[in-house]
């Protein structure tokens, strides 16, 4: 077998133009890399050590450069980076070879880097990487689960420079948000969801040109997540939205080098990997094949979409409503959302399986804390005690029912609410909601009242990306339930 060190430099060959071209390279095995490189006619300098590259920088810039060392002695890494990109011409070729070496360490570093670190950076300083991918070889006089690693990282330079948010971005970002999505947003809208969220601020990735420019931006918000079974029961998620490319700068780059699939990737880097087990987001039209394609995306089946047709009022018999009145059972809208909210969580959260946490702190920031003032809920009790409690907005003459949690597994306390709510809006011809096709007896229960499968009017589809290898895409659908009230849609 070929030793990997060998086939380093043919890696790096395999992506450059023919000769002449100027390479720099930064390594401390000079002879692997001149026998591969000088002579085939490339012109090579060689430095044994970062310290050097203040000698180099006013020499003219190099059309490739290596770097076959140990990055750790390269910090800080922005400042090192920052010098790399100003010895390359524009477009420049730029390639690391890290060797890692791992007793079946699952994280792995490249040169005591993690490799998100290194990634996330190489964007943050004007970077598009073209590829990254590890290889590996058995330790020789070393036990069978020891091996020699390699993580490569393949990019050139660029004109594009990718960063978390900084104070006053949504100055620049709720306008183009406007020209982008031909819809308004408040400044308490984007200050309610990515400044004051309890769970996370500021999970924002902006795509900047060199003059400051906004090019992209994708961001999320963090959720609260629990599962009754399997992979731990509380966790946090982000749920995406705001995606967006400016149009002067969409036909930079292509799938993964584009603007859309950087900044996705340095989202990736910069707060998901050994942060959060996966996100989720609801996509449809060009986006989700592009997703799917070059983002990551894993779909769910279709988003299942409830309409109930009013052509007459819903309502209780004589006796149920007798019944109900007989056990302190009643109806009300919901103004303040205190602790039992928790308490319901508790004893309801086994019959969903696994989904947002919808106690009492995230339904006040939820619903209760949203500047937009649409939101209006309305609980059963029995005897004050909270058992179930539905959401719903107005929309023309549709009621949006967005969210939902019952403790019992039933009909008859669902029909109630909704009896009573119908009530409270008049005019309303009917109900529509995305509710997911797990749990089955949620699925159940809305085919007892009457509501009807249809097509997701914006052919929305609802897709995750994984980062824990212990959650797959068939595990999650398995188990997820989700409402239109888990989207920005509601």
């Amino acid at each position: 077998m070929q030793n990997l060190l060998e086939i380093l430099p043919l890696k790096f060959l395999d992506r450059l133009p023919k000769p002449p071209l100027s390479i720099l390279g930064m390594t401390n095995d000079s002879a692997l890399w001149e026998d591969g490189l000088a002579e085939r006619g490339y012109a090579l300098t060689l430095l044994g050590t970062p310290g050097k590259i203040s000698i180099v920088l006013n020499e003219n810039p190099y059309d490739a450069l290596f770097i076959h060392l140990a990055l750790v002695l390269c910090r800080p890494l922005k400042t090192f980076l920052a010098h790399v990109r100003d010895l390359l011409t524009p477009n420049g070729t730029l390639f690391i070879c890290g060797e890692l070496v791992s007793l079946n360490d699952p994280k792995g570093k490249i040169d005591d880097c993690h490799v998100k670190e290194v990634i996330a950076a190489l964007y943050e300083n004007g970077f598009v990487i073209n590829t990254h991918e590890e290889a590996s070889q058995p330790m020789e006089n070393s036990p069978k689960s020891s091996s020699v690693r390699f993580h490569m990282i393949f990019g050139r330079k660029s004109d594009l420079f990718l960063r978390p948010y900084r104070k006053g971005d949504e100055n620049t970002i709720l306008p183009v948000f406007r020209e982008v999505f031909k819809a308004q947003r408040s400044m308490a809208h984007w200050h309610w969801k990515f400044r004051d969220n309890p769970y996370g601020a500021y999970k924002i990735a902006q795509a900047v040109s060199e003059n400051g420019d906004l090019a992209g931006h994708y961001s999320g918000y963090p959720v609260p997540f629990y599962a009754s079974s399997g992979n731990g029961n509380s966790f946090l998620s982000f749920q995406i939205g705001d995606i967006m490319t400016l149009p002067g700068f969409r036909r930079l780059g292509l799938g993964k080098t584009s603007v859309l699939g950087r900044i996705t990737e340095y989202f990736h880097y910069k707060f998901c990997v050994d942060h959060i087990p996966f996100l989720y987001g609801f996509v449809g039209g060009s986006h989700r094949k592009f997703g799917e394609r070059f983002l990551g995306y894993q779909y769910m089946s279709e988003i299942p979409f409830h309409v109930l047709e009013l052509k007459q009022a819903m309502s209780m018999p004589v006796v149920t409503w007798i019944k109900n009145k007989l056990y302190g059972v009643r109806v009300e809208e919901i103004h303040d959302i205190g602790s039992e909210f928790n308490d319901l969580f508790k004893r309801a959260a086994g019959n969903y399986g696994m989904l947002v946490k919808r106690d009492a702190q995230y339904m006040k920031w939820r619903y209760g804390d949203c500047p937009d003032n649409v939101h209006r809920i309305f609980a059963l009790k029995r005897f004050e005690k909270l058992m179930g409690w539905c959401v719903f907005r107005l929309r023309d003459s549709a009621l949006i029912w967005g969210d939902a949690l019952f403790q019992e597994q039933g009909e008859r306390p669902v029909r109630m609410v909704l009896s009573h709510v119908l009530h409270a809006f008049q005019g309303v011809q009917r109900i529509e909601a995305w509710f997911s096709k797990k749990p089955a007896w949620w699925t159940k229960v809305l085919r007892q009242l009457g509501f009807k499968a249809a097509d997701e009017p914006n052919g929305l589809v609802a897709g995750v990306t994984i980062f824990d290898p212990s959650f797959s895409l068939g595990s999650v659908e398995a188990k997820l339930y989700y409402t239109m009230g888990d989207s920005d849609l509601f």
